[in-house]
Order: C-alpha cells, then sequence, then structure tokens
C-alpha cells in the first residue's frame, strides 16, 4: 500500500502532465513541472483580488493547517478552487501567477513561506501581459472585482486556465 507521500507525489506527476497536454492547443509544447517556490519570489498582474474571495480561501487554509494537510495539492483540482496553484515562465524569467493569486495570499497571511506551484514554461516563452507586480502590492477589495486578462485566447476570450484544466483532470481520473 502507498503512504500518503507516495500517492502525494503520483497525483502531482499526473497532474503536471495533465497540465501539460491540456495547455498544447494554447501554446504547444510546454513542459509542466511541480517544484516549493517562495511565495514573495511569484509575480501577478493582478492588483486587487476580492476580500470575499480571499476570506473564504483563508478559511480553507486554516482548515488544511489545523489537519496538517499540504496546501492546494495537485490531486485535488477541483473547480471549488481547491487545485494547486499554475504559473508561467515569462521570457524574462519571472515567475507569473496565472491562477491561484487568492491562495498565494491566503498561504502568505497564514504564514507560509513556500507552495508547491506548478510551473510551465512555453517551447517559445511570452512576455507578460501588463506590469507584474509583487503579492505585497495586490489591494484586497470589498467591492467585486474583474478577471484580469492574463493569456488571450485564440478565439480572444479570457484565459484563466484553472477551472478548464480541473475539469479535465476531474474527467480523466474519474475514467482511469
Amino acid at each position: 500500500m502507498a503512504t500518503t507521500e507516495e500517492t502525494f507525489t503520483l497525483a502531482a506527476l499526473q497532474t503536471a502532465e495533465g497540465i501539460a497536454s491540456s495547455l498544447w492547443p494554447r501554446y504547444g509544447r510546454v513542459s509542466a513541472t511541480l517544484r516549493p517556490i517562495r511565495i514573495d519570489s511569484l509575480k501577478t498582474v493582478q492588483n486587487v483580488v476580492q476580500q470575499s474571495h480571499l476570506q473564504r480561501v483563508q478559511a480553507a487554509v486554516d482548515c488544511w493547517i489545523a489537519q496538517g494537510r499540504p496546501l492546494f495539492p495537485p490531486l485535488s483540482a477541483t473547480t471549488s478552487g481547491s487545485a494547486g496553484v499554475l504559473v508561467d515562465l515569462t521570457d524574462t524569467g519571472e515567475l507569473m501567477i496565472i491562477d491561484g493569486v487568492h491562495r498565494c495570499l491566503a498561504a502568505r497571511n497564514r504564514g507560509r513561506h513556500e507552495l508547491l506551484v506548478t510551473i510551465f514554461t512555453p517551447r517559445r516563452p511570452l512576455p507578460p501581459p501588463g506590469r507584474l507586480l509583487s503579492l505585497a502590492n495586490v489591494e484586497v477589495s470589498p467591492e467585486p472585482t474583474d478577471l484580469m486578462p492574463i493569456r488571450d485566447q485564440l478565439d480572444g476570450s479570457l484565459f484563466r486556465p484553472g477551472s478548464r484544466i480541473a475539469a479535465d483532470l476531474e474527467a480523466a481520473f474519474a475514467l482511469s
């Protein structure tokens, strides 16, 4: 019988492969790796987050910390927001959060310094779509916030991959 750590590692590898294949239509060949990264080294183009959403994520973080569980394990990639953080290695070598700004802020607010993140690297990295900010410069707003266009899809729609990738992964795991 596999230990929890072995199961977590296997799930992480399967998830990285799933993310790489999910991104293929948009980016072509990409590599996806899972690495622990210092939260303060991550950048974002999102300058405002919604307070109520951040509070919900912080409540989940509090529960996971109390239970001694890893934060945002890749296997629990669900549309409920418990998926791991997805990061893009930009053409300047910076780590830009593609999906998971609220999760990074919640973990940082609870004293965590590192998170296991999925870093995807396109064959030809793209420049950031806007000015990159450190997480310390992200404001919290009580009002609903508009989603930032992280990367444009080919059809011009907003590229927020977390939910789509999570749905693809859930379908793949349900079939296996």
